[in-house]
């Protein structure tokens, strides 16, 4: 059996990303041969299945670790027909944003400012958030934002961590890597 992914992250990775408007391979390049770069034929149907294997695994994890595997690997916004603008979050990121922020309301003490949350929460799984700007947009006290966000953060490394430690096991039994 061919290893496909050499760890959990590029498996993830993979099906995060997998595409149903990707096209198998033409007849013409099955005749010419494997071609480098060839994604080890995981494309069309192929591609499909594998990516539904992985999302079942991710689908079987419970609430919160499905939350972190989402929103660390998944898309997080797609492009507004209109305005051609890619500041559309996807539900599922958003979803899994928004569990994650519940969660730190049950788990965090402190500041209950949905916004503060949502914003240390995006921060943590999102490249180019500034937190600064946003809590200066908010008037919030900063001492106490950012020491709500030191606290989601820590919080969030932990069960980031675990979700990372709970889907390992089965991906790797599954894709045949160690």
């Amino acid at each position: 059996m061919t290893q496909l992914f050499m760890n959990s992250h590029d498996a993830l990775v993979f099906a995060f990303n997998f595409s149903s408007e990707q096209y198998g391979i033409s007849e013409m390049a099955r005749l010419l041969g494997p071609a480098a770069g060839s994604s080890k034929g995981l494309v069309g149907l192929d591609g499909a299945a594998q990516r539904g294997l992985i999302m079942q695994e991710v689908d079987r994890l419970d609430r919160l670790h499905k939350a972190c595997i989402v929103a660390r690997y998944s898309q997080k916004f797609k492009m507004c027909a209109c305005c051609r603008n890619a500041s559309m979050p996807l539900s599922e990121y958003k979803e899994a944003v928004d569990v994650l922020a519940e969660w730190s309301t049950m788990h965090i003490t402190g500041i209950s400012l949905r916004k503060v949350r949502e914003i240390s929460i995006r921060g943590f799984y999102e490249d180019g958030v500034s937190f600064k700007d946003e809590i200066t947009e908010l008037n919030v006290a900063k001492t106490t934002a950012y020491d709500q966000r030191a606290l989601i953060v820590a919080g969030l490394k932990r069960l980031d961590s675990e979700a990372q430690g709970a889907i390992f096991p089965a991906l790797e039994e599954m894709c045949g890597f160690s």
